[in-house]
């Protein structure tokens, strides 16, 4: 059976992020459809899976095990299973990006919370 999920349908979080679990619908993948303002990301947390991101605009400082990345429009980000990892839009402009998690479900576990200064996301990324 086929789906489509109208974007207006959807229940975005109060930062406009919204999550999409394959598993109600037959897929092997799951995402989130990111829409955050400066200074916004989750906590570091890890997956037993990779993750994948590709940014659609704006720009995002990652932090990967001990490694600052910098990504912008355009730009694809791997990080494998079990990999500490955390991103922040670093941007003036609001960052949009869809976060793809390789399994039917989103899975993650958090480590810890954000430094001083920098805003958590709560539900829509999960429970810590």
């Amino acid at each position: 059976m086929h789906h489509i999920i109208r974007a207006a349908e959807t229940s975005k979080a109060p930062n406009r992020t919204w999550k999409f679990e394959g598993e109600h619908f037959g897929a092997g993948i799951s995402f989130f459809a990111v829409d955050l303002d400066r200074g916004q990301g989750p906590g570091l947390h890890i997956h037993p899976y990779a993750e994948t991101w590709l940014v659609l605009s704006g720009m995002v400082d990652f932090e990967v095990q001990d490694e600052s990345l910098f990504a912008c429009t355009g730009d694809v980000v791997i990080v494998p299973a079990h990999t500490p990892h955390r991103f922040t839009n670093s941007g003036d402009q609001p960052l949009t990006m869809v976060c793809i998690h390789d399994h039917e479900r989103v899975i993650q576990h958090f480590l810890n919370d954000r430094p001083p200064g920098q805003t958590r996301l709560g539900a829509e990324y999960g429970s810590p």
